[in-house]
């Protein structure tokens, strides 16, 4: 082992304790971070279940079961409450691979023609994707699927469908995300295609939930509302709407841009 990456490593163990420390007298995550200085996505690799540390992981669990009475306290002493928002510290499942887990929640499975699709949707070096199917390849649905494979898990992900008119982004973004975070009944049936199947499990009960009701709390117990951002970028050369609604909550937090 070299002396730089024995002081790396070392840095590495520091901030991870700072960031255990903090998250052990704050109860928060993103207080945790804002206090020892560690991202959000820095924190998230540390977690992953597929290339995160195992230590890390560990130690994050067990304060985490600790952190959990605290929460049900609070949230006891606020009456009339809904329900909680989203828990970041509870523990999710493992989404393992693309394909294992759209068979598991979406009913459908990876057809060969897609192989390549989702291989360039997973290799992270890909800034650009194109691709050449004819209709009823699965394009849409195969690119709809994977953004929820990533969305499901991670509330700091945003996304923007862009398609030649608001209204036809925001139909793609209501057929394709909102059933699939705020129907549960969506799971009962199989989905179209040959080989689709009923889903085995449930985006809603396993990563949820995604939709605002009134009256529910954020993890301190402090009431939380809907809100409406509305921003403009540039898109093809010229001024683009993106329209996000959020309270945290992924389905109203998807973006629909309209370019022209």
């Amino acid at each position: 082992m070299t002396d730089y990456t024995h002081k790396a490593q070392a840095k590495k163990a520091e901030r991870q304790r700072l960031w255990l420390d903090a998250y052990a007298k704050t109860h928060s995550i993103t207080e945790a971070c804002e206090e020892s200085g560690v991202p959000l996505t820095t924190l998230e690799r540390w977690r992953s279940a597929n290339r995160g540390d195992p230590e890390f992981a560990r130690e994050y669990r067990e304060i985490s079961k600790t952190d959990s009475a605290f929460l049900k306290w609070n949230l006891a002493e606020k009456r009339g409450e809904d329900g909680l928002l989203y828990d970041s510290r509870r523990e999710l499942p493992d989404k393992g691979t693309f394909a294992d887990w759209r068979r598991r929640y979406m009913g459908r499975g990876v057809e060969p023609h897609q192989d390549e699709l989702v291989e360039a949707f997973e290799d992270r070096s890909n800034l650009v994707i194109f691709c050449l199917l004819p209709p009823g390849a699965g394009k849409d649905t195969t690119a709809g699927d994977f953004l929820l494979h990533e969305l499901c898990d991670n509330r700091e992900l945003r996304t923007a469908w862009i398609m030649r008119g608001e209204k036809f982004a925001a139909r793609r973004v209501k057929q394709r995300f909102s059933p699939y975070l705020t129907e549960p009944k969506r799971y009962q049936a199989a989905p179209d295609g040959p080989t689709s199947t009923v889903p085995d499990a449930n985006l809603i009960e396993d990563y949820g939930p995604f939709k605002y009701r009134k009256g529910m709390v954020d993890e301190s117990g402090e009431r939380v509302a809907a809100t409406t951002h509305v921003g403009w970028v540039r898109c093809d050369g010229g001024p683009a709407r993106l329209n996000v609604s959020s309270s945290q909550s992924l389905a109203e937090g998807t973006g629909m841009m309209q370019g022209w």
